[in-house]
């Protein structure tokens, strides 16, 4: 049976192989003269035909001992540029190797020379010192010379003590910035430097040293600032226009810059919900999610699982979706009656002997197509998926008896400017007639994009700045409303505590992010500055996409509920949506007919202000539908 630990011999072959030996012939051209140093020294310079006889026989053994341990400990592979205090115990443990295994095999084999064990000592301890001397000498240079200074922007560094010091040595080895000051959670008030930098006093005092110290950047050291502190200072770096980064020491474990959490990146606080009236709601009731291998579906599954329903059973039609999701819960929650259902929503028949069989109690319908560009080019699947799809679900729920149904909408059902969004707006229509007809307890809750969902902006730019940009942003005005995804879904169930008074809840979003802005911030979270080490690039808003999303229509108004981050819409009119359902049947026999573009001209028709706004995206979507 062959073994998976690789000897030593392999080990320096796999090392040597492909290297270029530029490095490694000035290192054993310095090793010969430390060598040949090392016996003049050792015989006063008075050699005679037998001393450069042994010189001569040794010579080659030792430059193939010495060229071993240098490329055994990466010696020749080292840039002077970058040299640092870290490289002096890989020189000394080369040097030491190879000294010990030349002096080992010259007595061992040739012992007829009598090779002086003094001179085997004089060159380990010569060829330490010029290796030494040559790195300090580069140090020296790289921090002393003005012109290196001048060319790299002056920086503070922030954090606490040792993560400070971690990561200034990353920065120095790396020669990108020129560190000028440094301010510690820590500081004492005692006058200090570290590594060479002064400590110019704690992390109160950043806008007044950057002034001092004529830097123009700010580096964050992570780990070593709390959370809340992080999102401040970078709200007041952005206030004085200072550029800013948060780096990770190469040596750092376990924390990890990406787990920084959404609140820093959307520079929000996440909110919290009354707990305990959700877990009253959700205690010992059969509740069943649809979407449930999506990012809002499978966090609804992970949150209320934790809550101990009576039972749970997740709608998916993505087989891999479902699968992951449902191992992941049942290896949290062993003791959950867990229920995985593969099934299509659209499929009405299927649909409603699962419900009748599983008679949920509480029904979260998060199941959509979402992505608005995709909806652009198959429209037809937007209004079967998202509307005859929800009102199936719907109408399945009301049939079995089920006591609350929680639809999930989007900001982008406002106005509607896309297909993706009308439909969204054409369900939460559907679901407030449904309210009107139906004893279960019908309600909408209608909220912005969420941050780190499958195929988001936040995904998008991390891929973008993974692969070096790149970024991509729409418009440099292009605002959108952002949470967590976790948050979304705590808020969803504390409107699902509110579901008697059915309607439309709205979710408090903060306030609008710039989407230029967003790609900045996850630049410097990611340790790159915007636009120097990683490009942004504006292409152009599409057809149906907005410069800002909404979260409130014309003729809609807020008010409060107990939550105070969780609002109900009220309308100036009544019964803006009775005779929606009427639609229904026609449409869904027009999809089966594959009637295509009869069923865009009634849904144009169904709602005039976006059939009027949309010649040449109706036009793209005709396009698409005979695809």
């Amino acid at each position: 049976m062959g073994s998976n630990v690789a000897t030593l011999p392999q080990v320096l072959l796999n090392k040597a192989a492909g290297r270029t030996y530029f490095n490694s012939a000035g290192l054993l051209a310095l090793a010969t003269l430390m060598f040949v140093s090392s016996y003049c020294l050792r015989f006063d310079f008075n050699l005679d035909g037998d001393g450069l006889r042994t010189i001569a026989l040794t010579l080659p053994l030792l430059l193939v001992t010495r060229w071993f341990g240098f490329v055994l400990f990466d010696i020749d592979v080292r840039s002077f540029q970058r040299a640092s205090l870290a490289d002096l115990l890989p020189i000394v443990s080369a040097v030491t190797l190879s000294s010990t295994v030349f002096a080992c095999v010259v007595h061992m084999v040739t012992p007829e020379l009598g090779f002086p064990r003094s001179v085997i000592i004089m060159d380990w301890a010569l060829l330490q010192l010029a290796l030494f001397s040559v790195y300090a000498g580069a140090i020296v240079l790289r921090e002393a010379s003005p012109m290196a200074n001048v060319s790299r922007q002056r920086a503070i560094l922030v954090g606490s003590t040792e993560s400070v010091a971690a990561v200034l040595r990353d920065v120095r080895e790396a020669g990108r910035w020129n560190p000028v000051g440094v301010l510690t959670e820590d500081y004492d008030g005692r006058r200090a430097r570290l590594q060479g930098v002064p400590v110019s006093g704690s992390v109160e005092m950043l806008i007044e040293t950057a002034v001092r110290c004529r830097a123009n950047l700010v580096c964050f050291a992570h780990p070593g600032i709390e959370t809340r502190r992080l999102m401040e200072l970078m709200r007041r770096c952005r206030e004085h226009n200072l550029d800013f980064v948060v780096q990770q020491s190469r040596s750092a474990k376990g924390a990890s810059v990406q787990k920084l959490g959404t609140e820093v990146l959307l520079q929000r606080e996440e909110v919290s919900i009354d707990l305990d009236a959700v877990r009253n709601l959700i205690r010992g009731r059969r509740v069943l999610v649809t979407g449930a291998g999506g990012s809002i579906g499978s966090e609804l599954c992970r949150q209320i699982a934790a809550l101990a329903p009576a039972a749970l059973y997740m709608v998916e039609r993505s087989e891999n979706n479902l699968f992951f999701v449902h191992r992941e819960i049942a290896q949290a929650q062993s003791g959950l009656e867990l229920h995985p259902l593969l099934l299509d929503i659209t499929d009405e028949d299927v649909l409603c002997r699962e419900f009748a069989l599983a008679r949920p109690e509480i029904v979260f319908h998060a199941a959509a197509h979402k992505h608005v560009g995709m909806m652009e080019r198959r429209p037809q699947e937007a209004i079967r998926n998202n509307v005859i799809g929800t009102y199936n679900v719907a109408a399945a729920a009301a049939k079995c008896g089920a006591l609350r149904f929680i639809n999930i909408s989007t900001d982008k059902a406002v106005r509607p400017k896309s297909y993706m969004g009308l439909s969204k707006r054409f369900a939460e229509l559907l679901i407030e007639e449904m309210n009107r007809i139906h004893p279960t307890r019908f309600a909408t809750v209608r909220f912005g994009n969420v941050a780190g969902s499958t195929g988001s902006v936040v995904q998008i730019f991390r891929q973008q700045i993974e692969r070096g940009g790149p970024v991509t942003v729409t418009d440099a005005r292009a605002r959108r409303f952002f949470m967590s995804i976790p948050e979304a879904v705590r808020l969803v169930l504390q409107a699902a505590v509110f579901g008697e008074m059915a309607g439309i809840f709205v979710l408090d979003m903060g306030r609008p992010i710039e989407i230029y802005e967003l790609a900045r911030t996850m630049i410097s979270l990611s340790g790159h500055l915007p636009n120097v080490d990683i490009p942004i690039e504006f292409t152009r808003l599409a057809g149906a996409e907005k410069l800002d999303e909404e979260l409130q229509d014309d003729g809609e108004l807020f008010c409060k509920t107990a939550h105070p981050r969780v609002m109900v819409i009220r309308k100036d009119h009544n019964h803006a949506s009775a005779g929606f359902l009427a639609h229904l049947p026609h449409w869904q026999s027009l999809i089966r007919q594959g009637e295509f573009e009869s069923l865009l001209d009634e849904v144009h028709h169904a709602w005039p202000a976006f059939r009027d706004g949309g010649k040449q995206r109706a036009a793209v979507a005709a396009a698409g539908v005979r695809a």
